[in-house]
C-alpha cells in the first residue's frame, strides 16, 4: 500500500485498508514517503518502509504550511490561483519522487518481493508511476473522495459536466448554457492545480527510466480495481464501470460510549453540530473577520450546540 503522508483523510483512507488487509490475513507492507511529518502514519497493523522528506518537499511543506498561504483568501474560481497555490501544493509529489527514485536498494527490495497487489491513490501519482517499476501482479488504485479533474480519465470515467458540478463550484443550473460553461471553466481550474502533480512525475520517469515509460494515465487504465471513498446514494449521479468499487464508511469505526465531558455537551440543547474545516484549511489560521462571521451564524441557532 503505498500511503504517502501529506493530508489527514487521504492517511486515514490508505491506512485502513492496509490494516483491513491485515485483520483479513494478508502480510501487507505500507510504503510512506513523508511529504509532511506532522501527520501520522494511520496504520497500526501493517509493516512500515518510510522514505525521509527530501530538502526540495521540506521547503515547499513549509510554504504551504505557513501564514503565506492564506485557503480563506485565495479565490478558488479565479485561474491565478492554481498557479501560486496549486503548483506548489502539486510540485511537493514531484519533489518527494524525485527523492523516493533515487533509492534505488528499496525499488529492488520492492520489486524482489513480488506482490500480489499493489494499492496507490491517484493522488500522490509518483505511486501510480513506481507501481510499473514494481511489477505486482494486480494494481488497485484509489481516490479518498469523489473523483476529481484528471482521476476521471485515469479511471475510464466520463466527467459528465453538463450535469456533475465541478467540486469549485457552488452551484450548476443545469438548463442553463452560462452556468455549464462556468462549470466547464471551474473544472478547468481544478485539472491545472493538480496539473504539476501529473506532468512532473512523468517526467521524472522518463528521464530516469527512457522515453518509452507509461504515462500515468496508461498505468492507470490496467487496474483491476478502483476503491472510491464515496457513497453513491449521496453523490451526485454520474457514468460507472463495473470495475469501480464505492467504499464509503470503510473507515468507519464501531460507537462507543461517550466520555462525561461530550455526554454533558450533547445534553444542552436538543441538537449539537461539529464544525471541521480538515487538515488543509488550518483554523488557527483563519482571519478574524471570518472566523465572526462563523460565530455570527452560529447565534442565530440558540437551539444548537455548536463544537467547533
Amino acid at each position: 500500500v503505498y500511503n504517502s503522508k501529506f493530508g489527514r483523510s487521504n492517511g486515514h483512507f490508505m491506512g485502513t485498508i492496509a490494516d483491513l488487509l491485515v485483520d483479513a490475513g494478508h502480510n501487507v507492507t505500507s510504503l510512506i514517503p513523508i511529504i509532511d511529518p506532522s501527520f501520522k502514519d494511520n496504520t497500526d497493523k501493517s509493516r512500515i518502509i518510510h522514505v525521509n522528506q527530501s530538502e526540495e518537499t521540506k521547503m515547499r511543506t513549509a510554504f504551504l504550511n505557513s501564514d503565506s498561504t492564506n485557503w480563506f483568501e485565495s479565490n478558488s474560481f479565479d485561474f491565478i490561483t492554481p498557479f501560486f497555490v496549486g503548483t506548489p501544493y502539486g510540485d511537493r509529489f514531484a519533489s518527494q519522487c524525485e527523492g523516493l527514485l533515487k533509492e534505488e536498494d528499496l525499488i529492488e527490495r520492492l520489486r524482489a518481493e513480488k506482490y500480489d497487489v499493489y494499492i496507490a491513490e491517484n493522488f500522490d501519482m509518483c505511486g501510480i508511476g513506481l507501481s510499473y517499476l514494481i511489477k505486482p501482479k494486480s494494481l488497485i488504485n484509489t481516490a479518498a473522495s469523489a473523483p476529481m479533474a484528471w482521476m476521471n480519465e485515469e479511471f475510464g470515467l466520463p466527467g459528465a459536466m453538463s450535469y456533475n458540478p465541478s467540486p469549485t463550484i457552488s452551484h450548476l443550473d443545469v438548463h442553463s448554457m452560462w452556468s455549464r460553461l462556468k462549470n466547464i471553466y471551474s473544472e478547468m481550474i481544478y485539472y491545472k492545480f493538480f496539473h504539476s502533480s501529473r506532468y512532473r512525475i512523468e517526467d521524472l520517469f522518463r528521464a530516469k527510466f527512457g522515453p518509452d515509460y507509461p504515462s500515468l494515465e496508461e498505468i492507470s487504465s490496467h487496474a483491476a480495481y478502483t476503491l472510491i471513498y464515496s457513497e453513491p446514494l449521496i453523490d451526485f449521479a454520474h457514468p460507472t464501470l463495473s470495475r469501480i468499487v464505492y467504499v464509503g464508511g470503510i473507515g468507519a469505526r464501531p460507537a462507543k460510549k461517550l466520555d462525561e465531558v461530550f455526554d454533558h455537551l450533547l445534553s444542552l440543547r436538543p441538537k449539537a453540530v461539529l464544525v471541521s474545516f480538515g487538515a488543509v484549511v488550518v483554523t488557527h489560521r483563519i482571519p478574524m473577520d471570518v472566523k465572526k462571521s462563523i460565530t455570527n451564524a452560529f447565534s442565530r441557532f440558540p437551539n444548537v450546540t455548536f463544537i467547533w
